[in-house]
């Protein structure tokens, strides 16, 4: 690759007229004698490896000399804080004025002192977070992406849990029946009570809420029934009862929650005795969709 050559060339100070105009050629090493094809007098050889300068002062008999001019090279580079567009940022002077930085980290800015630093690496999948404006910003898991370029965020609120066996009478002639299901798959944030079947958010945010509940026991008197998580349901278990008179419902609901609100979910058969279970098959399931600052 060639460049346009400022106009202030060593050559004369060799006392060689030099062609105009002269040109710059990038290389990776320092030149020699054979270097003579398609060069000129006062032509220049950068090496970016290690900064130098070379000028051709003489090229005759495909014998090329090259006379080192670095020092000169030197007075024409611009350091990396430096404005004038007309010079040079080399590659060790960015070096020397960067320090080493970390292999496959991201460069950020130190603020009004100009000063450069790095951050870590990080790992596969791991996303860049911002850590405000007193923080260096920095990888981290708490967002995360795949090789799909599905994002999650694992330390969003999330629940499963189920009743682990068949709780018989619990409702029938208009008793509400709180369903505790003790039985805990995962809790993501540890706010999921099973002991008494309330889920207290720990964020404040919109959450989806699912349920199934299996009923047992179900005679043709219990026609009306409903299940309450946020709003209710209703549905005629008799209708629907099965020829074992077990009846089934599934529900889901979006609930906008503060920090400390809760979530319960209850369960009420009218019209007959208090002969209908819960059966052991009810699960219940919370995901937080979004957080609200």
């Amino acid at each position: 690759m060639s460049t346009q050559f400022p106009s202030n060339n060593p050559t004369a100070y060799f006392g060689i007229a030099p062609t105009n105009p002269g040109q710059n050629w990038i290389r990776e090493r320092n030149p020699n004698s054979t270097d003579y094809k398609n060069y000129h007098i006062g032509d220049r050889w950068i090496n970016i490896n290690n900064n130098t300068s070379w000028t051709l002062v003489a090229n005759a008999a495909q014998v090329a000399t090259w006379v080192e001019t670095s020092a000169e090279f030197a007075t024409n580079a611009e350091t990396i804080a430096g404005t004038v567009t007309d010079k040079a940022v080399t590659p060790i002077s960015l070096v020397a004025k960067l320090g080493p930085q970390t292999a496959h980290g991201v460069l950020i800015g130190e603020g009004t002192s100009s000063a450069i630093a790095s951050t870590t690496a990080g790992t596969a999948g791991q996303v860049l977070q911002s850590g405000g404006a007193a923080a260096d910003p920095s990888f981290t898991s708490n967002i995360s992406s795949n090789a799909f370029g599905v994002v999650s965020t694992p330390l969003q609120s999330g629940v499963s849990a189920y009743l682990s066996a068949t709780v018989p009478n619990v409702t029938g002639d208009n008793t509400t029946y709180t369903i505790p299901f003790d039985t805990v798959a995962y809790d993501i944030q540890s706010e999921y009570n099973p002991a008494t079947g309330v889920f207290t958010a720990k964020t404040a945010g919109v959450y989806l809420v699912s349920v199934l509940v299996n009923f047992s026991s179900v005679d043709a008197a219990h026609t009306t029934g409903n299940v309450s998580i946020v709003g209710q349901q209703q549905f005629n278990p008799a209708a629907g009862r099965d020829a074992v008179n077990q009846f089934g419902v599934c529900q889901s609901r979006i609930a906008k929650l503060a920090v400390g609100g809760t979530i319960q979910v209850s369960a009420t058969i009218t019209g007959g005795a208090k002969t209908a279970g819960v059966m052991g098959t009810t699960s219940f399931s919370q995901f937080q969709v979004s957080k609200i600052a």
